[in-house]
C-alpha cells in the first residue's frame, strides 16, 4: 500500500438522532462513530479533532460524511467481505424517552410516518421499542411510553453483518431493531424492508436509488442556477433538521454536495450573511460556472 493510500481519509457517516422527552422537547443530535473513542461523538466535537479532514456527501443516497484520518480498527478478512448493517440502516432516527406521554408519542409516529421508534434512556442507550401496534388499544389518560413499550431485549451493532441482523429479526419475529455504536448508543434503525431492498439490489432485480430517481440532464447554461437553487434548499432543510449546526457548516455541506465554485460559494455566503454586505465591493457573480 502506498503512503498516499495509507493516509487517505475514511468516510464516517453523520447520523441524525432526534430524541423527544417528556415535555415534547426535541433534542437534535448529529453524531459520528469515532474509532478513537470506541463510541459516538458529537459532530461539532468531531470537526475540532486534529484527524478531521472535511466533509463529503453522497448525493444519490442523501448521506453526509466526515472525512477522518484515523484508521479503522483492523478487521479479519472474513468480516471485510461481509456487508454490514451500517450500509443499509436508517441514519436519521426518531427516539423517544420513556416518560413521554403516549398521546404525544402516537402523534409523533403518525406525523413522521414511521411504524416504530426506539425508546432510549438519558445516555441514549436503547431500553425498549414503541410500535404502532402498541397504540391500537384505548389507554387511560396519563399513560406513558414506559407503560406500553416492548422492553428492549436485543439490538444490533453497526458493524454486524446484514445476515446477522436478518437472522435476529427472523428468530425473534420482529420487523425492526435499533442499531447501536460500540458504546451501545442508538445511531440508527434497520427494518426487514431495508434487508429486502438490499437483497433485491444485490440480485439486480431492483435498480439503485440513483437509477430510480435519475434527474433529467440540466443544460450547461443552467447548471449554475440549478446548483445554487438546490444548495439554498439544502441549507434551509439542514437548518430545520439540525438546528445546532452552524451556518458555516451548513454552507460547507452544500458546497461539497452541489460542487459549488468559489464564485458561487461567495454568492451563497454573501446572500445568507446580510451583515457582511457592506464588506463586499460588488455583488458576487453567482453565474460564474468556471
Amino acid at each position: 500500500m502506498s503512503s498516499s493510500e495509507a493516509t487517505q481519509p475514511i468516510r464516517r457517516q453523520i447520523n441524525a438522532r432526534r430524541v423527544v422527552s417528556s415535555d415534547v422537547e426535541t433534542s437534535y443530535e448529529s453524531v459520528v462513530v469515532c474509532p478513537k473513542s470506541a463510541g459516538t461523538v458529537d459532530f461539532q466535537a468531531c470537526t475540532r479533532c486534529a484527524q478531521y479532514a472535511g466533509l463529503a456527501h453522497d448525493r444519490a443516497q442523501g448521506h453526509s460524511f466526515v472525512l477522518c484520518r484515523t484508521p479503522d480498527v483492523a478487521l479479519d478478512e472474513g468480516k471485510l467481505q461481509r456487508a454490514v448493517i451500517g450500509e443499509i440502516m436508517t441514519s436519521d432516527v426518531l427516539c423517544l424517552r420513556e416518560e413521554l406521554d403516549l398521546t404525544a408519542a402516537r402523534e409523533l409516529l403518525l406525523h413522521e410516518g414511521v411504524n416504530s421508534a426506539p425508546v432510549v434512556d438519558a445516555t441514549r442507550a436503547p431500553i425498549g421499542m414503541l410500535s404502532r401496534s402498541d397504540l391500537l388499544r384505548p389507554r387511560p389518560a396519563g399513560t406513558l411510553v414506559a407503560d406500553v413499550m416492548t422492553p428492549m431485549a436485543f439490538f444490533v451493532h453497526a458493524r454486524a453483518s446484514i445476515g446477522e441482523a436478518a437472522s435476529l429479526m427472523a428468530y425473534e419475529g420482529v420487523h425492526q431493531v435499533p442499531v447501536v455504536s460500540d458504546d451501545e448508543k442508538v445511531i440508527g434503525l434497520v427494518t426487514a424492508l431495508d434487508v429486502l431492498r438490499w437483497q433485491a439490489r444485490r440480485s439486480g432485480e431492483l435498480p439503485k436509488k440513483e437509477e430510480r430517481h435519475a434527474e433529467p440532464e440540466v443544460p450547461v447554461a443552467l447548471a449554475a442556477t440549478e446548483r445554487l437553487r438546490s444548495a439554498f434548499h439544502f441549507i434551509e432543510a439542514e437548518r430545520l433538521k439540525v438546528p445546532a449546526l452552524s451556518l458555516e457548516d451548513r454552507i460547507e455541506r452544500a458546497r461539497c454536495l452541489y460542487e459549488l465554485t468559489p464564485a458561487q460559494l461567495t454568492w451563497v455566503r454573501w446572500t445568507l450573511a446580510p451583515d457582511s454586505i457592506a464588506l463586499q465591493a460588488k455583488q458576487p457573480d453567482a453565474s460564474d460556472d468556471v
